[in-house]
């Protein structure tokens, strides 16, 4: 599952479009941010998750993956951190989407006799 916003990074007075594409996977609990960021920008993955969870995003089990773009240029901190939540948030707000429908799914086939309950719970 991702999410891709637009950004804009500086290069002297010179701005550039940065994407910043936001993937989450099973995993464990870990978070990476690749496209040439600099070390700012690497040490905002903690206010990353403190944002995420003080939203109420349980992030047990996942990788969430970072992805900057263009790779070749730096990119400051200043200008993506909002960024990089709000595509975070997406990411979790798809996921959680897509599990509700797979509930409501699931309770509509049990309550047809489609789906033993039984196969459900094990």
């Amino acid at each position: 599952m991702s999410a891709k916003v637009t950004s804009i990074g500086l290069k002297g007075l010179e701005g550039f479009r940065v994407n910043v594409e936001v993937g989450t996977f099973v995993g464990n609990d870990s978070i990476k941010i690749v496209g040439l960021p600099d070390a700012a920008v690497k040490e905002s993955k903690l206010r990353i998750l403190a944002a995420l969870r003080s939203l109420g995003y349980n992030l047990s089990g996942q990788n969430i993956i970072i992805n900057l773009s263009p790779a070749e240029q730096k990119k400051d901190f200043r200008s993506l951190k909002g960024k990089t939540e709000e595509s975070s948030q997406t990411v979790r707000k798809r996921v959680e989407s897509a599990r509700e429908r797979q509930y409501d799914r699931y309770g509509e086939e049990i309550c047809n006799s489609r789906v033993p309950y039984e196969v459900l719970v094990k």
